[in-house]
Parts: structure tokens; C-alpha cells; sequence
């Protein structure tokens, strides 16, 4: 028997190829980019209006026994923030603080790094109403009460905040008496302008507005306007805390009723300088028109 031998080679059991290199290179590349799209996502997500509104506003306020509120936040992240509809309400009570629009610029790794450094605050149409009831409290309890726990040891505060502007604000204390009696005392229009409050340095404050006074007593109301003018100057040391204090004050009276009638064109004014615990001295003018009334001078 003749066995025939074929010529072609047999063909040897296959064997894995090696993966290619370009593959390998692929899935990292593909990890690259879907971690950087994550992280820029979070980012977004975290930075975002709806984001800061509806999630560290409210654990921010909770912090306070408080809502916090606002229509629109941006800039948390950035060198820029900028706040619209802003509230604060103490829980159960009634609302404490309103701002229409909030901005300023700040350096947000002095902050990371302790020390507050902002320009350029600007604050619109705030609306602050503090209201004590007929039995002594006051809407304000609830922060007072979350603020009243053990507080970590620092130091005193570092700040370096310039030009600070408030334009057509509102400061209200109402205070409820028993039965109708009430009274209420207002600054309207609220201008003021303030220029550095820094550790160790001069701040100067300019402010305007006009000044309401409404009393009811026994059913009968009585009510006080004026206009209400001041500059000041204060000087903190290096613990922010102030040594001297020189104001000048200007009020004027205008309309009045009631129980105010008497001091109808009535106009106050005061001077003051006060420095290491001394009076030098205090001054306070009372004329009616240009007639002068009387004359307060205090001293020590």
C-alpha cells in the first residue's frame, strides 16, 4: 500500500492575538473624557441657580432654625455673586430679611483661607423688620436660640471689605402692645455708602433716609416724619474692634400728629467724638426753625 504524504502544511491549533494598542488607548481615552464630563457635570449641577436655591439655601437656613429663599444665585464659585429675591424667615415667625438684588466681588480663596476680602457689595431694596411682641418675644428667637450653642474658639475676624453700597432700604421695629396699642419705628429710603471696613483701618459711612414714628395708644394714633441725615467715621484696631467713633446726625421735623405736635419743625442735631472711652465731646442742638431751643453738651 502506498500512502500519499500531502505537500501543504498542516495548520497549527490557533492562538489569542495580542489586543492592539490603539484599542487600549481608545478606553483610556473614553475613561478620560467621561471622568472630566462627570466632574465638569458636578460642577455644573453644583454651581447651578436651581441647584444652590433649592438645596444649600435650605440646609443653610436649617442651620439658623430658618427658611432661606431666593429666586436666583449665581456666581457662588466664582469672583462674582449675585443674588436676587432674597428672604430669611426665622421658623414661625415672620419674615426678618428681604433683599431685591444683592452683588459683590470677592475672592473666594482668601475666603477658603479665612480671610472675608470683597468690593464692590452692593445691596438693593433690603427690607429688615425686627417685630417684638406683647408678650417680649421677638421673630427674631429662633436664630438667636440655634446661635446660642457652644461656638468654636477663633480668632477674631479678618476682613477687608470696601465700598459698600445700600440703596432704598427699609429697617422697621414694630412693636405689638396689649389690645390695639402698637408703635412703629422706620427709616424709609434708606441710602448709605461705606467705605472699607477692614481690621486696623478708618471707616467712613455716609447715610441718608426719612424717619417715621407711628404710635397708637387708646385707640388714638400719633404719628412723627422726619428726615434723617449722617456721616461717621470709626476706627477698628487690628481685632476689629472699634476705639473711636465720630458722627455728625441731622434730623428734621416734618409732618406731625397727635401727641407729636409740639415738635413740629423741630430740628436735632448731633456731634460726637468718642475715643479710648471718652466723650469729646457729645454734643446735641435742638432749634425750632432757626430759633434755638436748647443746647445738651456731655463730656468724660
Amino acid at each position: 500500500m502506498v500512502t500519499m504524504k500531502s505537500d501543504t502544511p498542516s495548520e497549527s491549533p490557533s492562538s489569542p492575538k495580542p489586543k492592539s494598542k490603539s484599542g487600549l488607548m481608545r478606553l483610556l481615552l473614553a475613561g478620560l473624557v467621561g471622568g472630566v464630563v462627570i466632574v465638569v457635570g458636578g460642577l455644573l449641577i453644583v454651581t447651578s441657580s436651581w441647584f444652590v436655591s433649592g438645596t444649600i439655601l435650605p440646609m443653610a437656613g436649617g442651620t439658623i432654625n430658618s427658611t432661606m429663599e431666593a429666586s436666583r444665585v449665581s456666581g457662588l464659585f466664582s469672583s462674582t455673586l449675585q443674588v436676587n429675591d432674597f428672604r430669611l424667615t426665622p421658623n414661625e415667625e415672620e419674615t426678618l430679611v428681604k433683599v431685591k438684588e444683592l452683588s459683590a466681588g470677592y475672592d473666594l480663596m482668601e475666603i477658603i483661607g479665612g480671610r472675608i476680602v470683597a468690593s464692590d457689595l452692593f445691596v438693593n431694596q433690603p427690607e429688615v423688620e425686627l417685630v417684638v411682641k406683647s408678650d417680649g418675644s421677638l421673630n427674631i428667637d429662633p436664630i438667636l436660640e440655634a446661635l446660642s450653642g457652644p461656638q468654636p474658639e477663633s480668632g477674631p475676624p479678618n476682613v477687608d471689605l470696601q465700598r459698600l453700597k445700600i440703596d432704598d432700604g427699609v429697617i422697621r421695629i414694630r412693636v405689638e402692645g396689649k389690645d390695639s396699642d402698637s408703635s412703629q419705628y422706620e427709616v424709609s429710603g434708606l441710602s448709605a455708602e461705606i467705605d472699607r471696613l477692614a481690621n486696623g483701618a478708618d471707616m467712613k459711612v455716609t447715610l441718608g433716609g426719612n424717619l417715621v414714628v407711628r404710635m397708637t395708644d387708646a385707640g388714638q394714633t400719633s404719628e412723627l416724619q422726619a428726615s434723617l441725615n449722617e456721616s461717621a467715621t470709626v476706627t477698628w484696631d487690628d481685632s476689629l474692634v472699634p476705639v473711636s467713633f465720630e458722627a455728625a446726625m441731622a434730623l428734621l421735623v416734618g409732618q406731625v400728629t397727635g401727641v407729636f405736635s409740639e415738635f413740629a419743625n423741630n430740628r436735632v442735631e448731633l456731634t460726637g467724638t468718642l475715643s479710648n472711652d471718652q466723650l469729646n465731646p457729645l454734643s446735641v442742638k435742638i432749634s425750632d426753625g432757626d430759633e434755638p431751643l436748647g443746647t445738651l453738651s456731655v463730656t468724660g
